[in-house]
């Protein structure tokens, strides 16, 4: 990875990014602290429609409403920041792990916008709250970890000064993080005062568990102390070993002044039987630790690295799994058949039903994009851009990957059987058939090989469709349509930016056989185009209604625009704009399509 050293303003040309990546994560940690005025305040509801207040963008700020409808606001501007700042990345940023970063942020956002509607249009549903403000911690934490990388202090590692910090302040990290997890369910659930002393219970050191409501009160408390004793381990390991280093000694104190004011807060909160400014307080803090503990975490795995060689192999394969599962990936295929789900359901979808569905296809997708790197392994190694990859770069064995693709594969297909239907299973392994049988093998051979991944890629809303009805009808290959149209100008984007890598490897896709990119560019800008029909079909076949009409017409004319522009400008610039453009579209006709939809029930 590149490195940016300490030095002078002009060593580090992201400081306009970085600066950017700062703002986004103060105005998230702000939204996270209105946030927490809503649900202090039992607002959630003061406003009961979305994304709409009350049929209006303005509605009087009295109220409840004050506190809902800021909310709104606060992370409409987060969703702004958020946008540009994953554009300035991708533009500028020369890392491919950052460029991902700041991409996983912009589709966390969108997510966190529709469980945010869908908050409030299920009318506050336990499990749907809960999992808003969990993502909503993950998204700051991505915000945090794009604020660090950017930075003027972020440097290369310096292994003679390997210590045990990285992975203590890890672990304190993860303990924080679920210790918010656990403070959101009591927040949710309205468990704040189950134990209403402090910091006994009931008097006792354990209370009697007997109502979930005490049980998961008390748990939020074991938590906190296995945190405070985490991060005074962690502070004590700082300043033993790197008490001369300020970038790893400030925040280890940080976090210990935090910690004792996070305590005395959790006090606090119940004395005053939950005030409204010490219960968010109490929440925000939270969250300042969690982003303080990550910082620490981040600068002592690049500062100093991991003690020992017994310790680097595990954390290393672990990562090399995960990467060879592509997880951004599994990631859409979720987003889109979570969609194919929400479309195919009659009435409000039972939220159990719906997360088997997601468990499977995440095993499944994972699975077939292990295997596809197995088969693709010395491709990969003729790449740049792919030949760091585990298997190619030999961190992971060929019977490693394959094994676990297979594994996951199947357990993914079981699971679909078993959990959805014998339908929703079949559909997922023609999925895998194609991707791996068809679009695979035929990529050195004939550019034709992007209809078969595009059809691979079209079909995970059918399968959601599957899993929700059980049978299947015209609505899901309408939405397998969109998604088929929408994967050829990106897929050409992407083949258009690194063809000479594609060219080195022996791919025969058309942005390498197409000299000078007239034929890419022709045949993105003419699916952009097939794209602005076909989008409305969802509305003229009563699946959505009309602002999904509206947001269809216009998401699809930028799109359109976009491809223009890269059939008269064919440089790489115009590609990545495209792309881009791509990676805008999909998410956000997704999050329209699936809330006009459940307006209408």
């Amino acid at each position: 990875m590149a490195a940016y050293h300490v030095g002078t303003p002009a060593v580090n040309p992201m400081r306009g990014v970085h600066r950017l990546a700062v703002l986004t994560a103060a105005a998230t940690f702000l939204l996270l602290f209105v946030g927490g005025l809503v649900t202090s305040t039992g607002s959630g509801l003061a406003v009961p429609d979305w994304p709409l207040s009350f049929g209006r963008f303005f509605p009087p700020m009295v109220g409840g409403v004050l506190f809902e409808h800021g909310h709104r606001l606060a992370a409409t501007l987060v969703g702004g920041l958020t946008l540009v700042l994953a554009l300035s990345i991708v533009v500028r940023e020369p890392r491919p792990s950052v460029r991902a970063l700041g991409l996983l942020a912009l589709v966390a956002v969108v997510l966190q916008g529709v469980l945010g509607g869908v908050t409030v249009l299920y009318k506050l549903p336990l499990a749907v709250s809960v999992a808003h403000a969990c993502l909503g911690q993950v998204f700051f934490c991505l915000t945090v970890v794009l604020a660090v990388l950017t930075g003027t202090r972020w440097q290369a590692p310096a292994p003679a000064a390997a210590s045990a910090l990285p992975a203590i302040a890890a672990t304190t990290t993860a303990l924080i993080f679920g210790q918010l997890l656990l403070g959101a369910l009591v927040r949710h659930m309205g468990a704040g005062l189950a134990i209403p002393d402090f910091p006994l219970a009931f008097g006792r050191l354990v209370p009697p568990l007997v109502s979930p409501y005490i049980t998961v009160h008390f748990a939020h408390r074991v938590g906190a102390l296995a945190v405070a004793v985490s991060v005074v381990t962690t502070a004590a390991v700082a300043g033993r070993c790197h008490r001369g280093d300020d970038r790893l000694w400030r925040p280890a104190l940080l976090a210990i002044a935090l910690l004792g004011l996070q305590i005395t807060l959790g006090g606090v909160t119940v004395w005053s039987r939950r005030a409204v400014l010490a219960t968010t307080t109490h929440l925000v803090v939270g969250a300042a630790l969690l982003a303080t503990s990550l910082t620490l975490t981040l600068r002592a795995c690049q500062l100093v690295g991991w003690r020992g060689p017994a310790h680097a192999p595990v954390w290393r394969r672990l990562g090399d799994y995960l990467a060879l599962a592509k997880p951004r990936v599994v990631l859409m295929v979720l987003v889109t058949t979570a969609v194919g789900y929400l479309l195919g359901s009659r009435t409000s979808p039972a939220l159990l039903p719906l997360l088997r569905t997601l468990v499977g296809t995440a095993f499944a997708a994972a699975g077939t994009l292990a295997l596809n790197q197995w088969m693709e392994r010395d491709l990969d190694a003729r790449m740049a851009r792919t030949r760091h990859r585990p298997l190619p770069d030999g961190r992971l064995r060929p019977a490693e990957a394959f094994a676990l693709g297979a594994a996951l594969l199947a357990a993914g297909l079981t699971v679909l059987a078993f959990a959805a239907n014998g339908l929703t299973a079949a559909l997922t392994g023609a999925i895998a058939v194609v991707y791996l049988l068809v679009y695979t093998p035929l990529k050195p051979v004939t550019p034709l090989s992007i209809v078969a991944g595009a059809i691979s890629g079209a079909l995970p809303p059918v399968v959601g469709w599957a899993a929700s009805k059980g049978e299947m009808g015209p609505e899901p290959w309408v939405l397998a349509g969109i998604m088929f149209l929408w994967q050829i100008p990106h897929t050409l984007a992407i083949g258009h930016l690194y063809r000479d890598d594609y060219a080195r490897a022996g791919m025969r896709i058309l942005p390498v056989l197409a000299e000078g990119g007239g034929s890419t560019s022709l045949q993105a800008f003419n699916n952009c185009l097939a794209l602005l029909p076909v989008g409305l079909l969802p509305t003229l076949i009563g699946l959505t209604g009309n602002v999904y009409l509206v947001a269809s017409t216009v998401l699809a004319l930028g799109f359109l625009w976009t491809a223009a522009r890269f059939v008269h400008d064919r440089s790489a610039s115009a590609a990545r704009r495209l792309l881009m453009a791509s990676l805008v579209y999909l998410p956000a006709l997704l999050a329209v399509m699936a809330l006009d939809r459940q307006r209408q029930y």
